[in-house]
């Protein structure tokens, strides 16, 4: 056992004859509640979350569970999420206003679970498998066997593209128009080593079998399924005049970059928990990171520019491709809905202006003004662009190396602590999946659940398929800081820092957090 994990078993043990002390103190937050509930024999829980994201959602859900259990009342507490983890554990020794349930993200779950404020569900409803959710789901409320929590809602990473400009590209190619090379350039003008040249050889991909290819291009068939294909595609397409680069997306945070080398990096495998299961530093990640630092010479963008930056200048079409995190589905539908409003708006005030100007043709000095006005207001309409985006699954690193998005999952925690364990399961089960369909709408966070019933080929449809092959955030204690040092070192690499030499720093950093006896 690691000499840190040690001394956390000796602090649960601390924590737990404390609660051993306590056991005899009344209770303080339900001393004269339960006086009131023993005559209706209602059991109230109390549910911690700390993103206000969530009010509405669980403020409803806990109305409609009452409906259906009147022997249950739920009271959602919204409490600050500075040291949540802290404040839980502090309130439940005590004794004190605790919760018997609560939203915890996956990655604290050993903690939570090491100190008593998790324990096993006992999902009686037999729903936490893979009929009712996604692998990565089940995976991430997982720990040393058992299921310690249901999950609610995830987050991961998908590719975003401007469906506008490439149906327009593709539909140039079919009517047989000549098309210029835009920013693409050709493989052997650009200054690989010999061992990277080869991340970028031709694939199924290719632009040579699109030249060659006797059927019309479809949409779809340009997506790329790798950045190879990426690659061959900035050879090939006519940059509009607003877009500055083919491909960009945030490379200073690890989310946006972990697809990189999740395919084949071991951060205490599948349910994050195995801290036998460390493999960093390996042949796979190796050629991964090479190709990653590659992509910096032909897609060369700024490493300083952080999500919101990309994700605008993209939603503002200054470029064809970006890595996405789910908020970006309702990001780019509201940022249309405004356009279109505002594009309505203009089209009538130029309507009423001109025919505000026909009615008054005749006065003297009139006609020059209005004309003037006329085409100010026509010149706003023209800046306006409303695009249409799609979404697809992040590309292969190149046609031999796969992908695979991180993701975190936000899961309902029962406190071991609690006294109503079978109300809180019975609770935390309904959240999960009974509400499931309207997580999305009342807190933009994307359901777990499958139930969520999102509709094939939709944006959220996509990204919980994305989730579904994911590697959930791990769990480790040791680790925690792992992330941390892995976005330093994702940087390094994209900045020019030798890749090998990178990966052993930090598997010799992570390895030295768990050594063991």
């Amino acid at each position: 056992m690691s000499l840190s994990k040690r001394f956390l078993v000796v602090a649960v043990i601390a924590a737990m004859i404390a609660g051993i002390i306590y056991v005899g103190r009344v209770n303080n937050r339900l001393e004269e509640e339960n006086k009131e509930n023993a005559y209706y024999q209602t059991r109230t829980l109390y549910f911690w979350y700390s993103d206000e994201c969530y009010t509405d959602f669980l403020t409803n859900a806990a109305v409609e569970f009452h409906s259906q259990n009147p022997d249950t009342r739920v009271i959602p507490v919204l409490v600050s999420s500075s040291e949540y983890l802290k404040a839980i554990n502090d309130a439940s020794v005590s004794g004190t206003n605790f919760p018997d349930l609560y939203i915890l993200s996956n990655e604290s779950l050993e903690k939570a679970y090491l100190a008593g404020l998790a324990c096993k569900v006992k999902d009686s409803r037999g729903i936490l498998n893979d009929h009712y959710y996604p692998t990565a789901a089940i995976h991430a409320i997982t720990y040393n066997g058992n299921h310690v929590a249901y999950p609610l809602s995830f987050e991961t990473t998908a590719l975003m593209y401007n469906k506008t400009f490439l149906q327009e590209w593709v539909d140039k190619i079919n009517s047989g128009e000549e098309v210029a090379k835009g920013e693409g350039v050709e493989l052997d003008e650009m200054e690989f080593s010999e061992e990277e040249a080869e991340n970028f050889e031709g694939g199924e991909g290719s632009s040579e079998q699109v030249e060659e290819s006797s059927e019309p291009l479809t949409l779809d068939s340009v997506i790329p399924s790798s950045f190879n294909d990426l690659y061959y595609f900035s050879d090939k397409y006519e940059a509009k005049d607003t877009v500055k680069t083919l491909v960009k997306w945030d490379v200073s945070d690890v989310m946006y970059n972990y697809p990189f080398l999740g395919a084949y990096m071991q951060v205490g495998g599948e349910d994050g928990d195995d801290s036998s299961l460390i493999d960093i530093n390996n042949e796979k990640t190796l050629e991964c990171m090479k190709a990653y630092k590659s992509l910096n010479d032909i897609f060369s963008f700024d490493s300083d520019l952080d999500y919101e930056t990309t994700l605008n200048g993209f939603l503002e079409g200054d470029s064809l491709f970006t890595i996405v995190t789910s908020d970006a589905i309702a990001r780019s539908r509201e940022l249309n809905a405004d356009k279109e409003k505002r594009l309505q708006e203009l089209n009538d005030t130029l309507s009423a202006e001109k025919e505000k100007a026909s009615k008054e043709a005749d006065a003297e000095g009139k006609e020059e003004a209005d004309k003037e006005k006329l085409e100010s207001i026509q010149k706003q309409i023209d800046e306006i662009n409303v695009y249409e985006y799609g979404f697809d699954r992040v590309p292969f690193v190149n046609d031999t190396l796969k992908s695979r998005a991180l993701s975190v999952t936000d899961a309902i925690v029962i406190n071991g602590y609690s006294e109503g364990k079978t109300e809180a399961d019975k609770f935390a089960a309904y959240l999960s999946k009974n509400c499931a369909a309207s997580v999305y709408q009342k807190t933009g966070r994307l359901a777990a659940s499958y139930d969520a019933g999102y509709e094939e080929g939709s944006p959220e449809r996509l990204f919980q398929e994305e989730y579904k092959e994911s590697i959930p955030l791990s769990k480790l204690v040791e680790a925690s800081n792992l992330w941390v040092q892995l976005e330093i070192t994702l940087k390094d690499i994209w900045t020019g820092s030798d890749p090998s030499e990178c990966l052993n720093k930090l598997s010799d950093q992570i390895k030295s957090q768990l050594a063991t006896e």
